[in-house]
C-alpha cells in the first residue's frame, strides 16, 4: 500500500464486458488489506455467487487475461488463479467491512469506475449490403458463422460442412438472385 490509489487513477479493467476490480486494488481502495476481502469472501462463500459477484480466472483464462494490454501488472507471475469483482461483489465487500471508508469508495466506485465503463459497445464485424442503390449495414453477432461462396464451397466439397440438397437448392438459388441485382445496379450505375 505504498502509492496511494483514487477511484481517478483505478486502471479500467474488463472482464466479459463488464467492468471489474481485482481484490488487491479493491482492498488499497477500502483501506484494508487484500486478506480482508478474501477472508470475506471464504467465510460467506454462499453470498458470492460466481459470475454475478466476482470471476475466478484460472488456467488459460487467467492466461488470457494477463496477456491483454489492460491487465499489465495486475497478476502476479505465479498466480494460480486470480479474482476479479463485479460492482455487486465490490458492494457486499463494502458492506462487510462496515467502514466510512469502504462506503465513501464503493459510492465513488459506483458513480464514476462501474457505470462509466458500462457503455454499450459496437460490434466489430458488420454486414454491408447494397440494393436497389441503397446501402444497409447490419451488425454480425459474435456467434454468426460468416464464410464467403467460395469458402462454403470448399467446405461443402472436401466434407468439413454438410448441407442437405435442399439448403443447397436454397443458397444457390439466393445466390443467382443475388449476382443477378447486382449486375442489374452496376449496369444502371453506368448509365
Amino acid at each position: 500500500m505504498n502509492t496511494q490509489l483514487s477511484v481517478s487513477s483505478l486502471p479500467a479493467i474488463t472482464h466479459n464486458n463488464q467492468p471489474v476490480i481485482t481484490t488487491d486494488l479493491l482492498a488499497q481502495l477500502y483501506g484494508c488489506k487484500p486478506k480482508n476481502i478474501s477472508d470475506n469472501h471464504i467465510n460467506n462463500c454462499g453470498r458470492f455467487v460466481c459470475g454475478k459477484h466476482y470471476f475466478k480466472l484460472e488456467k488459460e483464462d487467467l492466461i488470457s487475461f494477463k496477456n491483454k494490454p489492460d491487465s499489465v501488472g495486475l497478476v502476479g507471475k505465479n498466480a494460480r488463479h486470480l479474482i476479479l469483482w463485479t460492482e455487486r461483489g465490490a458492494a457486499r465487500h463494502a458492506k462487510m467491512l462496515e467502514t466510512d471508508q469502504a462506503w465513501d469508495v464503493f459510492e465513488k466506485l459506483e458513480d464514476s469506475y462501474f457505470q462509466k465503463r458500462q457503455e454499450p459497445t459496437l460490434s466489430t464485424r458488420f454486414l454491408v449490403s447494397i440494393e436497389n442503390g441503397r446501402q444497409t449495414v447490419m451488425a454480425v453477432p459474435e456467434d454468426a458463422c460468416v464464410m464467403s461462396v467460395k469458402g462454403m464451397a470448399v467446405k461443402v466439397a472436401t466434407g468439413e460442412m454438410y448441407i442437405t440438397s435442399e439448403e443447397l437448392y436454397s443458397f444457390i438459388t439466393a445466390a443467382v438472385d443475388q449476382l443477378y441485382r447486382r449486375n442489374e445496379y452496376l449496369m444502371n450505375k453506368s448509365v
